[in-house]
């Protein structure tokens, strides 16, 4: 499959969701004891050592989404985590009705992120990138074809027959 997305697009897109990613973990840093105490109050075992994973993985998937390094696990790595976080912390279904609209838009606000991260992790990096990781693996050569069909091309090359479906005819 060819994604035709511009590099630029994908490159906004990333550096947006990875900036959602990096504030929200650097400023979960300023206010430890509070948030740790909030994790702890929807009944999360070591929250404290939960809150230090979270900071990481907030920090670094972050960081990874906008430098373009690794973005397809950046991405499905924030992904698991946004939707975790989604059922924990924003379970509107059993909420008290005074905070049911409030917890339904942060749930579906969750939601949109993680379609934006499924995006980022099927298209991969786009431009702008870091080399090395998943980085840019779905876009254009120079040529115009995809690197995933160069890929399936060199694979199949490497059959015995020569990269073309055998027919019956062909013998052992």
């Amino acid at each position: 499959m060819t994604h035709n997305t511009p590099p630029l697009n994908l490159l906004v897109a990333r550096v947006l969701l990875g900036t959602l990613f990096l504030v929200s973990g650097l400023g979960k840093i300023w206010r430890f004891a509070a948030v740790a105490g909030f994790m702890a109050s929807k009944g999360l075992p070591a929250a404290e050592l939960m809150l230090i994973a979270t900071i990481a993985l907030e920090v670094a998937g972050g960081l990874a989404l906008i430098a373009g390094w690794r973005v397809r696990y950046a991405a499905w790595g924030l992904l698991v985590f946004t939707g975790l976080a989604a059922v924990i912390f924003h379970a509107f279904w059993a909420a008290e009705a005074p905070a049911f609209q409030n917890q339904l838009n942060h749930f579906l606000k969750n939601v949109a992120i993680m379609g934006g991260l499924l995006c980022i992790a099927a298209a991969g990096a786009g431009g702008g990138v870091l080399t090395g990781g998943c980085a840019g693996k779905a876009s254009q050569t120079p040529e115009g074809v995809s690197n995933e069909t160069r890929y399936l091309q060199r694979r199949l090359t490497r059959w015995p027959t020569g990269g073309r479906l055998a027919r019956p005819d062909d013998g052992p």
